[in-house]
């Protein structure tokens, strides 16, 4: 069976637009750490809402599941009404790649958390750190491009442009009332405007 993926829940092991690889399998042939696919309202006759993550806890007759990048496990256990199958490889760009099934998957899912959670931390304290808002005014308040100011006409009426090297980065057409800017327009609120 085929089920094409999307979201982010499983971001690092499979990518939007991937083709998953499913084998139809029992709850007793299931263990941590193994990708599954199930429906979250079989029970209610819909398969629409399909899902695909990994085992963190196998009792009795219930499976816990969680995401590799969410944060907390899924609410609802996966039980034998609403399991599809067992995730096996996935296609991706004209090839077929395995799923790390078991405890080594499991493992490398924790560990890549681990990482992708500690990279966000991280950039988020560097985000608080800097001054970076300071700074930007600070560069805009002290940069003063050279732009010049251009006024002709055309059939159509009046033109003002605002140009930059060489580049227009703002269009002002009087009559209709109507400015097209192609570049940063605060560049205008520094220049001298009629």
């Amino acid at each position: 069976m085929f089920l094409p993926y999307h979201g982010d829940s499983m971001k690092g092991v499979f990518r939007t637009a991937d083709f998953l690889i499913i084998e139809p399998c029992s709850l007793i042939s299931l263990c941590n750490g193994d990708v599954i696919a199930f429906a979250r309202d079989r029970d209610e006759g819909k398969v629409n809402d399909q899902v695909v993550h990994r085992i963190i806890r196998i009792v009795t007759d219930y499976l816990f599941t969680k995401g590799d990048n969410n944060r907390t496990p899924d609410l609802l256990p996966v039980t034998k009404s609403n399991l599809i199958g067992k995730v096996v490889a996935f296609e991706r760009e004209g090839r077929t790649h395995k799923v790390r099934n078991g405890s080594a998957g499991l493992l490398v899912a924790r560990t890549m958390y681990v990482f992708r959670r500690a990279r966000y931390l991280l950039i988020n304290r560097i985000r608080g750190f800097l001054p970076i808002r300071r700074i930007g005014s600070i560069v805009f308040f002290l940069w003063k491009p050279k732009i010049q100011k251009l006024k002709f006409s055309t059939a159509e009426g009046p033109v003002i442009k605002w140009v930059h090297r060489n580049s227009t980065i703002a269009t002002w057409l009087p009559e209709k009332k109507l400015l097209k800017t192609s570049f940063l327009y605060r560049f205008l609120s520094t220049q001298e405007t009629e």
